[in-house]
């Protein structure tokens, strides 16, 4: 809970530093590239371990976005995390920057959860169908969750359409077990 509550407060401000969309864009996909690499199990070790300074992490912090080759922006915001000892929540901070400049930029990220991979077709077929009941540009991110068995659950913001036969299953084992 704090965590995001934290990530929302870093995350908001990075988005309202952007001055256009062009740039929000380029942020969103330097983000994505970085909180893969700097959020990723080898270095979330690292950015957790009491045993190192803070001043090296934001050292850390500093030469790997050099490396990877990010804008000034997102090397500045990297620091600040470490200088905060926040840089350990990246994931969070990234999810909620993803959340907020696509907000900002008029679009909306559809998490749909398939036992199964959907042909293009599919996918193609339910984002137009999610397009025009929202009336917005759809973001879909297609993951795969072999337990749900059939079906499929769609996550949109904090709302969730769970049609998946697990979820049936469990609600018609509660009916007959009440």
């Amino acid at each position: 809970m704090k965590d995001s509550i934290v990530a929302r407060r870093y995350a908001k401000s990075l988005v309202k530093s952007t001055s256009d969309e062009g740039e929000l864009r380029v942020l969103l996909e330097e983000f994505r590239s970085v909180a893969g690499v700097l959020g990723g199990p080898p270095l979330t070790e690292f950015w957790k371990n009491p045993g190192i300074s803070v001043a090296r992490k934001v050292e850390a912090a500093g030469e790997l976005a050099s490396r990877i080759g990010v804008s000034k922006r997102l090397g500045s915001f990297l620091r600040v995390l470490a200088q905060k000892n926040r840089i350990k929540s990246l994931p969070v901070v990234y999810e909620e920057f993803a959340r907020m400049a696509h907000e900002a930029l008029g679009e909306v990220i559809i998490v749909v959860e398939t036992p199964f991979e959907l042909t293009e077709e599919e996918a193609n077929d339910l984002s137009s169908i999610l397009r025009r009941k929202l009336g917005r540009k759809i973001i879909l991110e297609m993951r795969l969750q072999e337990d749900l068995i059939a079906g499929a659950r769609i996550r949109v913001g904090d709302k969730v359409i769970d049609g998946s036969l697990k979820a049936k299953l469990e609600s018609l084992r509660e009916a007959v077990s009440s």
